[in-house]
This record gives structure tokens, sequence and C-alpha cells, in this order.
């Protein structure tokens, strides 16, 4: 595993978890597709401390696509979340928060 940003010290917080995959794509209704994300992201921005983010990429170690980079970073950062920690593929290596560790 590798940290995005080193300099930022330990990466110390309570875990929210989370899985992914894209292997085989969802066979539900896109309706329950996007309740779930919504969901995820409720409860993601639910943060009452130090917070990381946990996502494990259940196709590991076939991962395809990088759900995390550049975006997911802004967006949890904002939620109040402090890093993340994944399994999977990570992309836009670049152009990431300097203050928010990724290690992957």
């Amino acid at each position: 595993m590798v940290c995005s940003a080193p300099q930022s010290g330990p990466l110390v917080g309570f875990a929210k978890t989370a899985k992914i995959a894209a292997l085989s794509p969802p066979n539900e209704d896109k309706e329950i597709i996007k309740n779930r994300r919504m969901e995820y992201y409720r409860y993601m921005s639910e943060v009452s401390g130090p917070s990381i983010a946990v996502i494990e990429d259940v196709d590991f170690p076939d991962c395809i696509g990088a759900y995390w980079g550049e975006i997911n970073t802004k967006i949890h950062k904002r939620f109040g979340l402090s890093g993340v920690l994944t399994n999977g593929v990570v992309r836009d290596l670049g152009d990431l928060a300097e203050d928010f560790p990724v290690v992957a």
C-alpha cells in the first residue's frame, strides 16, 4: 500500500466502511441503484469525529475501473472525512488533495 500524502502523518479516525464491485453489472432496477448510492452518501456524510473511509473492492485482485480519484476525494473531504483506505484502484493521482491521504 502507498499513501498519496505521506507528509500528512498518521491517518487516524473512526472507520466509515463500504464495499464496491464492478466486474458484474448490477441487475437491479435503476431506482434501487440510485437509492443505494444516495444512502451511501448519506452514511458517509454523517461524521461525528475524526473519520476515514475504508472502501473494500470485493473484486480484488481483479479490480476494474477506479472508484477513487479527484472527485470522490473532494466529496468525502467535504463530508468531513480525513482520508481513505482502499484495496481498489485509484486514479487522478496528480490531482488528489494534498491534505486528504489516499492509501491504496
